[in-house]
Formats: structure tokens, sequence, C-alpha cells
């Protein structure tokens, strides 16, 4: 590999609960699925932490983020332009502190307010593909804290969101992400977000729902789960501000595309698959 990923010693000190033995059994799995990738230790090891150590929801959830990855819309073509292009509209970037709890904080904010710049589905397989690129260098995180500034979003931004990349966005975080979501914020809430949440409902489930929280009138709110401490300072925290973590980000993220050449190569085979059944994934984005 010409790119580095999370140190996995260092991962199995700092976690007691994850049992190496556990990771060696998951990894016996993949290889009696024959239409399954060969996977790193590092990503075994995210799979099981984001099962809380269950290794038959382990690898339910290794089925749906693979077979996701190769059907799925949100996967599809994310080429270096798509990614500058959609970096330059929007700020979308993991900030370079966790909280006290070893929560991950993804931030995301409008930086271009032409709704006709805005592209629901680049938007959504960026955000993706910086989850995904987050988790391999890092290592896992107790949990993700998603935040969405809401200033600067129109009626134009809504008309483009599209149901059929909300559902698969919705099921992938819900059914596939090697991840904990913790709480999903939205400051400088506007009206509008109760349209917002009506088309999103359908396709979450309680728990999740249950963790969308809204800041209109004040941002006091927000920095009960997000301290100042791991914000920019644009929002009253410590951090750099947006402008120089947007160049950090972004030279990160194109210095990092032999990472995503070799992941976009690990996909669902199906001809090799034991069983017709595809899982939730297969049953989603195959019509046969």
């Amino acid at each position: 590999m010409s790119f580095k990923l999370a140190d996995v010693p260092s991962i199995y000190s700092k976690d007691p609960k994850l049992n190496n033995e556990d990771v060696a059994k998951l990894a016996e799995w993949t290889k009696t699925q024959p239409h399954l990738p060969e996977l790193e230790e590092l990503q075994l090891i995210l799979f099981l932490h984001s099962c809380y150590y269950d290794l038959e929801h382990a690898k339910i959830t290794i089925e749906n983020y693979f077979t996701a990855r190769t059907s799925s819309d949100l996967f599809q073509n994310v080429t270096k332009e798509l990614v500058t292009r959609t970096l330059n509209s929007f700020f979308i970037a993991f900030l370079p502190r966790k909280t006290a709890d070893g929560d991950a904080v993804m931030l995301m904010k409008i930086l271009d307010s032409r709704a006709e710049v805005y592209n629901c589905l680049d938007h959504t397989k960026v955000v993706v593909a910086l989850i995904t690129l987050y988790f391999h260098q890092y290592g896992p995180a107790d949990g993700l804290i998603v935040v969405y500034d809401m200033k600067g979003t129109s009626m134009g931004h809504f008309l483009k969101i599209s149901l059929s990349v909300l559902k698969q966005f919705t099921h992938f975080v819900q059914e596939a992400a090697p991840t904990r979501i913790k709480h999903i914020h939205h400051i400088n809430a506007l009206p509008i977000t109760g349209r917002l949440m009506a088309l999103v409902k359908p396709f979450l489930k309680k728990e999740l729902y249950e963790k969308v929280k809204f800041h209109a009138d004040s941002i006091e709110t927000f920095y009960e789960f997000v301290p100042k401490e791991c914000l920019p300072e644009d929002y009253g925290g410590v951090l750099p501000s947006i402008k120089d973590l947007r160049e950090k980000n972004v030279e990160n993220v194109l210095n990092s595309w032999e990472f995503f050449k070799w992941h976009d190569k690990q996909k669902v085979d199906d001809r090799k698959r034991v069983k017709k059944e595809r899982g939730f994934f297969g049953r989603m984005f195959h019509s046969s």
C-alpha cells in the first residue's frame, strides 16, 4: 500500500473491549464468503467496534457495506473533479479534536449559497467518502456526531433534494456504515427544517430519529453536546477557522487518492456468492 491506515496495535491497546480473537473469527468468516473482497484487520475492527463487538451483527454490516459499495449510487464515479467541486461549495470535514467522550465531529456548512451549484447526489457522495477516509485513517471513535450549519440553506436547495439519495444514504448510515451515530445536530436551524424532516422521517428508525437535534435560536444549547474546545473559532471555539480547516481537509483528501482507488476495488462479486440472497442493499438496489 502507498498509503497508511490507522495503527492496529494502538487501537487494541486503547480499547479493552476489543478482543483479537473475535477479530480473528470475523476474518475466518470472511474467508467463507468468496463474494466479499479481502479485508484489512483495521476494517474488521471498525465493523466489530461499530456493532458493539457483536460478531453476528458485524457480519451483517460487512455484507451490507460492501454490497452497498457495489450497488448504490453513492459510491459510483467519485472523481477528484467531483470532490474538488463539491468542497469548493461546501465545508465538509471532520474537526481535529474529539469530544471528551471520544466522539468524532463532522461539520458541514454551505460556502456558496447559490442553489444552482448544489447537487444532492454529489454532496452525499463526498460526505460518505470523507466518513470512509476518516475512520480508515484514525480508527474507531466512540461515536460520530454530525453537525450541519443550515445558514445559507434556501428553498432552492430543498427543491433539489433527491428522495432516492436520501433513502440510500439513510439506509447506509443505519445498516452498513462501520461507525456509531451519536447525534445529528442542525445549528442555525430554519423553518424549512420541518419540511426536510418530513422527507427523511419515513426512512429513519426511531432510535436514529430521536438522535436528531435542532438549535434555532441559540448555539448555547449546542455547546452541551459539542463544547467550544472542539469547535472552530467561527462558532466561538478554540480550533482554527473554517477557512484554515478547509484547506487542510481538501489537501488531505486529494493526497489520499490512492486510498480511494484501493478501496474502490473492494466490492462484492455476485458470481462467487454462496447463496442467492444479496442482503439488505442487494435487495434494495437489484431489481432481479
